[in-house]
């Protein structure tokens, strides 16, 4: 479906004469372009608290989707990036901070809605720890910056699916750990 609702011509050639539009890919029959649907990928980070166990931190979004919605920090990989270098980075440009060892999480599927365009997307999650606590956000991605306890957080609360998924495992651990 994703295909058929976003894709009327070619982008090679600008053919509409498409085959394949329902599944993973579609081919113009005009220049033989052939375009396949793969997931773009993300990365966010579970940042915990050192003294307060069971503490994540959230932020608010300050813009679309979700705006005001709480999520965790992360973005899309850059092109020539690895996951924990983009987690890196988005952790640097959105709080000011540096993160230091990560410890690979889960990965979850999500669709990210943007300009009315359905995008999947692979979001894939580390546990990590920031030392410092004097942020310096980027106000136009960050509205405001919250710890929660997350074995009390509703996680509604949650912008994206993946991330509701991804605490809710933390959420998990932290029950059966001793």
């Amino acid at each position: 479906m994703w295909l058929a609702e976003n894709f009327h011509h070619c982008p090679k050639c600008g053919s509409p004469e498409l085959k394949g539009k329902q599944g993973k890919s579609f081919e113009c029959p005009g220049c033989g372009f052939h375009f396949y649907l793969n997931p773009a990928a993300a990365a966010a980070g579970l940042i915990l608290s050192e003294r307060r166990p069971g503490e994540v931190l959230f932020i608010k979004r300050a813009k679309e989707p979700k705006k005001g919605r709480l999520a965790l920090v992360g973005g899309f990989v850059d092109q020539g990036e690895a996951l924990e270098e983009a987690l890196a980075r988005e952790v640097r440009e959105e709080l000011g901070v540096e993160v230091n060892e990560m410890i690979y999480h889960a990965s979850f599927s999500n669709q990210y809605v943007f300009h009315g365009v359905k995008y999947p997307v692979t979001d894939s999650f580390f546990r990590t720890y920031v030392h410092q606590v004097n942020f310096q956000v980027d106000k136009a991605e960050v509205g405001e910056v919250v710890w929660h306890d997350v074995r009390t957080l509703d996680l509604e609360e949650l912008a994206f699916t993946s991330m509701q998924r991804a605490v809710a495992k933390y959420r998990d651990g932290l029950k059966t750990s001793p």
